[in-house]
């Protein structure tokens, strides 16, 4: 008996379990690590997502990497330097207000023994797929994110659509 003989409709079982459609996704965060980079260059938050809602529900968490900047722009005479931290903040304050902080709680947000408690269990929409790194290798990316309730009050441009590519 072949190892597929209890399979209905073998072209319906997926060619790698470990593709993500590009699609809108509701996740949980379900940890979240501040640390060094490997490169000992730099911090950041890994917030590890697990997609919470309909068929890839049963998806294996991912993770996304947000830099943590340790400066005030303003400090920083190199231009390209203060562009890149600047970016960062902006990156980490759309993050945060998507997660469902308020802009009054942002500055509240810490680190406490390497992790971020105030982080884990938020809910979030991501607009997320598996793509190619230059390595060969594939991996979930999170191109855009949006509060649970700016969603679910229906916010077009983030609806999911076949004709809007998501990277």
């Amino acid at each position: 008996m072949s190892f597929f003989g209890k399979v209905k409709n073998l072209d319906e079982v997926p060619d790698n379990p470990f593709d993500l459609p590009n699609d809108t996704y509701l996740c949980e965060i379900i940890d979240a690590d501040h640390k060094p980079t490997a490169a000992g260059d730099k911090e950041g938050i890994i917030v590890k997502y697990q997609i919470i809602e309909g068929d890839h529900s049963n998806f294996f968490p991912f993770t996304e990497w947000l830099w943590t900047p340790d400066m005030d722009p303003d400090d920083i005479e190199d231009p390209k330097l203060k562009r890149s931290v600047e970016m960062a903040y902006s990156n980490l304050k759309k993050h945060f207000l998507s997660y469902g902080f308020g802009a009054d709680e942002l500055e509240s947000v810490t680190p406490k023994d390497n992790k971020v408690p105030a982080l884990i269990g938020r809910r979030v929409y991501l607009k997320c797929g598996t793509v190619k790194q230059k390595d060969g290798r594939k991996n979930v990316k999170v191109s855009d994110q949006i509060s649970v309730e700016e969603f679910e009050g229906g916010l077009e441009e983030f609806a999911p659509s076949d004709d809007k590519p998501l990277f």
